[in-house]
């Protein structure tokens, strides 16, 4: 099942750093792959952590305040 992230409304300053480098990378795209996203995070945002972690822990907040959806397709 692939999964695709759709761009809301922009950030409103509230957010961690290694979140809004993930709604800004959403937010160039207008829609974007997961793979291709994760493919971002890596050379974008700065962490310690991997991409797939990043996106793992900051996706859900980034959803349930409006600012992406995911939509699962395939």
């Amino acid at each position: 099942m692939k999964t695709t992230y759709i761009f809301v409304k922009a950030g409103d300053g509230a957010l961690a750093r290694q979140s809004q480098g993930i709604l800004n990378i959403i937010e160039a795209k207008g829609k974007i792959s997961k793979a291709d996203l994760l493919e971002q995070i890596t050379l974008d945002v700065r962490s310690r952590q991997k991409a797939q972690r990043l996106l793992s822990y900051y996706k859900s907040q980034l959803v349930s305040r409006g600012f992406i959806e995911e939509r699962k397709h395939g």
